[in-house]
C-alpha cells in the first residue's frame, strides 16, 4: 500500500490510501497544530511535528497514537526528515535549529510522556494541581543552532 499523511490547524492527522484516494487513518492529536508530517522509512510510524515543539507518534501497524514527545523547543516545528536507516529523526524549528533524534530511542519510550499526560489529567480531575514537567526527551542526540531567518 502507497499512504499519503495531511495535517491541519486543527490537529487532525489524516492518512490517505493513495491507490484508492479513501482514508485510511484518521488521529485527532493531543497536540498543537500540525506542521509537518514524516513517515518512518519502514511505513511503521508516523510522525508530527507541531507549532508547540513537540513530537506526535503515531503507530500505523495497530492504528494507534503512542507518544507526544517534548523537545527542546517551546516554537514550531517547520521541518522533519528521517536518514536512510531509520536511525535518526531530523528536525527543523523555527527558531533556526536542527536537533537529531535517536528514531529506536524514541520507539523505546513511547508512551511514557503520554501516560504522564494521563496521570496528570486524572490529579486535575480528582481536584489536585496540573503537574507536568516537560522535559526534552532523552533521544535527543544533536543541536545544531543555526542562524534564524
Amino acid at each position: 500500500m502507497h499512504y499519503l499523511a495531511t495535517g491541519s490547524s486543527d490537529r487532525q492527522v489524516i492518512v490517505w490510501d493513495v491507490n484508492t484516494g479513501n482514508q485510511a487513518r484518521n488521529f485527532q492529536t493531543v497536540v498543537g497544530a500540525v506542521r509537518c508530517l514524516k513517515f518512518n522509512r519502514a511505513g511503521t510510524h508516523l510522525f508530527a511535528g507541531n507549532d508547540l515543539g513537540q513530537i506526535a507518534v503515531f503507530d500505523l501497524v495497530h492504528n494507534l497514537p503512542i507518544d507526544v514527545v517534548s523537545t527542546s523547543q517551546s516554537r514550531a516545528i517547520w521541518s522533519m526528515d528521517i536518514s536512510w536507516d531509520d536511525g535518526i529523526l531530523a528536525i527543523g524549528t523555527e527558531t533556526g535549529t536542527i536537533e537529531l533524534y535517536n528514531h529506536n530511542k524514541l520507539l523505546q519510550n513511547a508512551g511514557k510522556q503520554l501516560q504522564d499526560l494521563v496521570r496528570a489529567a486524572a490529579s486535575l480531575k480528582e481536584g489536585g494541581d496540573l503537574d507536568i514537567k516537560e522535559e526534552p526527551s532523552s533521544a535527543l542526540m544533536k543541536c545544531y543552532y543555526t542562524k534564524a531567518n
